[in-house]
């Protein structure tokens, strides 16, 4: 009984480090994401870039900070709608992020 009841909390411990594990993989995905898409926004490649945000947002749906960028891309490659979806979108999940990203998303608005 005593053996059963280790290998039980074993098996709990592994599966909790493994979940763990995929939850650090998958913010560290999209922050390279992030990253990547930044770049490319910087060398005004805004097709790859848009490819780097919509990838990102397959792993963080609601990140503000990637709608706008998308939003951003989308804009320079004139396609307006959509770009102007996804400004709204990053705007009415703005409480997702953190002040000092609100603060650079108004100011964007403002711009745009």
């Amino acid at each position: 009984m005593k053996t059963e009841s280790m290998s039980i909390g074993v098996v709990m411990k592994m599966t909790l480090l493994l979940l763990v594990m995929v939850i650090t993989v998958q913010g560290a995905s999209f922050n390279a994401l992030m990253k990547k898409g930044n770049k490319f926004l910087s060398k005004k490649d805004y097709e790859n870039a848009e490819q780097c945000f919509v990838e990102a947002l397959s792993e963080k749906p609601d990140s503000a900070a990637a709608l706008y960028r998308l939003g951003y891309a989308q804009y320079q490659q004139k396609e307006y709608k959509e770009a102007l979806d996804n400004f709204n979108r990053a705007w009415d999940n703005r409480s997702n992020e953190s002040d000092r990203f609100n603060t650079n998303l108004t100011v964007g608005f403002k711009s745009v």
